[in-house]
């Protein structure tokens, strides 16, 4: 199944979670599908505040589907992944492959492209 429809799948996911997850994943680059962009950014391309927009990445982190690593003292890198359900979020990490009981997702660019 591709990213695309995992989230649009998982019913637990609110309009805002889907929309910023979105905007998340087709802004990844790299191997590992590390998103760059700023709160301020995902904020002005989704028309949503920028605290709803922080608001939202924590909700997504507590539920699996991101990984946030502060990088370099004020900027985050984010990493859409698949939530496995009984998993401890905080046992994720950076990896192209299986962490702390998760797959992260190659950047969903490439996904679409194929």
């Amino acid at each position: 199944m591709n990213t695309i429809n995992l989230i649009f799948n998982d019913s637990k996911l609110t309009a805002t979670q889907r929309l910023v997850l979105m905007r998340v994943a087709l802004r990844a680059t790299g191997t590992e599908g590390s998103c760059w962009e700023s709160v301020a950014t995902v904020a002005t391309a989704c028309s949503l505040s920028e605290r709803t927009v922080r608001s939202t990445l924590r909700d997504l982190e507590a539920a699996g589907w991101v990984v946030a690593s502060p990088e370099h003292g004020r900027s985050t890198v984010y990493r859409v992944q698949i939530p496995t359900p009984g998993a401890d979020p905080a046992a994720g990490g950076g990896g192209s492959c299986c962490r702390g009981g998760r797959i992260l997702l190659p950047p969903i660019r490439d996904l679409i492209r194929k």
